[in-house]
Protein backbone atom coordinates (compact mmCIF):
# COMPACT_ATOMS: atom_id res chain seq x y z
CA UNK A 1 0.00 0.00 0.00
CA UNK A 2 3.01 2.41 1.03
CA UNK A 3 4.56 1.54 -2.50
CA UNK A 4 1.10 2.47 -4.47
CA UNK A 5 0.36 6.01 -2.37
CA UNK A 6 4.53 6.81 -3.41
CA UNK A 7 4.33 5.96 -6.71
CA UNK A 8 0.77 8.02 -7.02
CA UNK A 9 2.49 10.41 -5.07
CA UNK A 10 5.54 10.50 -7.49
CA UNK A 11 3.36 10.61 -10.55
CA UNK A 12 1.12 13.55 -9.66
CA UNK A 13 4.54 15.65 -8.54
CA UNK A 14 5.67 15.21 -12.22
CA UNK A 15 2.77 15.95 -13.98
CA UNK A 16 2.63 19.08 -11.77
CA UNK A 17 6.42 20.36 -12.89
CA UNK A 18 6.15 19.07 -16.44
CA UNK A 19 2.97 21.28 -17.09
CA UNK A 20 4.25 24.51 -19.10
CA UNK A 21 3.80 27.66 -18.16
CA UNK A 22 2.14 30.26 -20.76
CA UNK A 23 3.29 32.92 -18.89
CA UNK A 24 7.16 32.39 -19.44
CA UNK A 25 8.72 34.90 -21.97
CA UNK A 26 9.78 32.67 -25.07
CA UNK A 27 11.63 33.99 -28.55
CA UNK A 28 9.04 33.52 -31.44
CA UNK A 29 10.32 32.04 -34.88
CA UNK A 30 11.72 33.88 -37.31
CA UNK A 31 8.85 34.09 -39.13
CA UNK A 32 6.69 35.66 -36.35
CA UNK A 33 9.14 37.87 -35.68
CA UNK A 34 9.83 38.71 -39.43
CA UNK A 35 5.80 39.23 -39.95
CA UNK A 36 5.54 41.31 -36.90
CA UNK A 37 8.32 43.74 -37.55
CA UNK A 38 6.60 44.32 -41.10
CA UNK A 39 3.10 45.00 -40.26
CA UNK A 40 4.39 47.20 -36.96
CA UNK A 41 7.65 48.50 -37.92
CA UNK A 42 9.52 50.02 -35.58
CA UNK A 43 7.43 48.97 -32.26
CA UNK A 44 8.93 46.48 -29.95
CA UNK A 45 6.74 44.09 -28.53
CA UNK A 46 6.88 43.39 -24.66
CA UNK A 47 7.74 39.85 -24.03
CA UNK A 48 6.66 37.28 -26.42
CA UNK A 49 4.17 34.42 -24.72
CA UNK A 50 4.10 30.74 -25.91
CA UNK A 51 0.35 30.31 -26.58
CA UNK A 52 -1.63 27.11 -27.40
CA UNK A 53 -1.75 25.52 -30.87
CA UNK A 54 1.87 27.01 -31.83
CA UNK A 55 0.88 30.71 -31.25
CA UNK A 56 2.91 33.25 -30.00
CA UNK A 57 1.26 36.58 -28.50
CA UNK A 58 3.14 40.32 -27.25
CA UNK A 59 1.16 43.50 -26.38
CA UNK A 60 2.51 47.10 -26.49
CA UNK A 61 1.47 50.74 -26.45
CA UNK A 62 0.64 52.49 -29.47
CA UNK A 63 1.27 56.48 -29.87
CA UNK A 64 -1.67 57.43 -28.46
CA UNK A 65 -0.72 55.59 -25.12
CA UNK A 66 -3.53 52.17 -25.92
CA UNK A 67 -2.37 49.09 -25.39
CA UNK A 68 -2.72 46.88 -28.64
CA UNK A 69 -2.22 43.01 -28.24
CA UNK A 70 -1.91 40.75 -31.05
CA UNK A 71 -1.49 36.69 -31.56
CA UNK A 72 -0.15 35.47 -34.19
CA UNK A 73 0.31 32.09 -35.23
CA UNK A 74 3.72 30.28 -36.14
CA UNK A 75 3.88 31.20 -39.61
CA UNK A 76 3.33 35.21 -38.66
CA UNK A 77 -0.01 35.42 -39.84
CA UNK A 78 -2.04 38.09 -37.06
CA UNK A 79 -5.21 35.78 -35.70
CA UNK A 80 -6.00 37.53 -33.50
CA UNK A 81 -5.97 41.48 -32.61
CA UNK A 82 -7.13 43.23 -29.11
CA UNK A 83 -6.81 47.05 -29.13
CA UNK A 84 -7.90 48.96 -26.53
CA UNK A 85 -10.19 51.66 -27.77
CA UNK A 86 -12.35 54.96 -26.26
CA UNK A 87 -16.29 55.10 -25.69
CA UNK A 88 -16.24 57.90 -28.59
CA UNK A 89 -14.53 55.47 -31.36
CA UNK A 90 -16.85 53.12 -30.47
CA UNK A 91 -19.67 52.58 -33.54
CA UNK A 92 -22.66 54.61 -32.24
CA UNK A 93 -24.98 51.10 -31.78
CA UNK A 94 -21.85 49.65 -29.53
CA UNK A 95 -22.35 53.08 -27.88
CA UNK A 96 -25.89 53.27 -27.16
CA UNK A 97 -26.30 49.43 -26.41
CA UNK A 98 -23.29 49.48 -24.20
CA UNK A 99 -24.77 52.77 -22.37
CA UNK A 100 -27.32 50.75 -21.49
CA UNK A 101 -25.34 48.29 -18.95
CA UNK A 102 -23.98 50.89 -17.06
CA UNK A 103 -26.76 51.33 -14.42
CA UNK A 104 -26.47 52.19 -11.03
CA UNK A 105 -23.96 54.46 -8.91
CA UNK A 106 -21.96 51.29 -8.26
CA UNK A 107 -21.22 50.15 -12.17
CA UNK A 108 -18.02 51.58 -13.73
CA UNK A 109 -16.29 51.13 -16.74
CA UNK A 110 -12.64 49.89 -16.52
CA UNK A 111 -12.06 50.15 -20.60
CA UNK A 112 -13.33 49.67 -24.22
CA UNK A 113 -11.59 47.27 -26.39
CA UNK A 114 -11.97 46.07 -30.12
CA UNK A 115 -11.76 42.57 -30.52
CA UNK A 116 -10.71 41.26 -34.67
CA UNK A 117 -10.58 37.68 -34.90
CA UNK A 118 -11.15 35.62 -37.89
CA UNK A 119 -12.18 39.06 -39.74
CA UNK A 120 -15.11 38.34 -37.00
CA UNK A 121 -15.15 42.10 -34.68
CA UNK A 122 -16.63 41.68 -30.99
CA UNK A 123 -16.66 45.20 -28.82
CA UNK A 124 -15.56 44.27 -25.31
CA UNK A 125 -16.87 46.76 -21.94
CA UNK A 126 -14.80 45.94 -18.95
CA UNK A 127 -16.85 46.96 -15.73
CA UNK A 128 -16.60 46.76 -12.35
CA UNK A 129 -19.13 46.93 -9.25
CA UNK A 130 -16.97 49.07 -6.95
CA UNK A 131 -19.54 48.25 -3.79
CA UNK A 132 -18.90 44.09 -4.03
CA UNK A 133 -15.86 44.19 -6.31
CA UNK A 134 -17.29 41.99 -8.68
CA UNK A 135 -15.77 42.24 -13.02
CA UNK A 136 -16.69 41.25 -16.08
CA UNK A 137 -16.52 41.77 -19.99
CA UNK A 138 -19.60 43.12 -21.59
CA UNK A 139 -19.84 41.74 -25.20
CA UNK A 140 -21.21 43.56 -28.29
CA UNK A 141 -21.37 42.53 -31.78
CA UNK A 142 -20.56 45.40 -34.91
CA UNK A 143 -24.23 46.59 -34.78
CA UNK A 144 -24.54 46.88 -31.02
CA UNK A 145 -26.11 43.39 -30.16
CA UNK A 146 -25.42 42.12 -26.82
CA UNK A 147 -23.15 38.88 -27.17
CA UNK A 148 -22.88 38.15 -23.73
CA UNK A 149 -20.53 38.83 -20.36
CA UNK A 150 -17.47 37.03 -18.86
CA UNK A 151 -16.58 37.05 -15.42
CA UNK A 152 -12.74 38.16 -14.71
CA UNK A 153 -10.70 36.51 -12.23
CA UNK A 154 -8.37 38.50 -10.02
CA UNK A 155 -5.61 38.02 -12.06
CA UNK A 156 -6.77 39.25 -15.41
CA UNK A 157 -8.81 41.80 -13.84
CA UNK A 158 -5.34 43.39 -12.76
CA UNK A 159 -4.81 43.90 -16.39
CA UNK A 160 -8.22 45.37 -17.80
Amino acid sequence: MKNILFLLLCCVCCSCSVKKDWNNPVTPPAKVMSAFESKYPGVKGNDWKARRKKHYSTSFSLENGKSLDVLMTEDGIVSKLLEETDQNDLPKAVQEASAKYITGTTMKVNRYWKETMDGKIIYRQSMTDTSTGEAWVNKFDEQGKYIGKDKMSRKFRARF
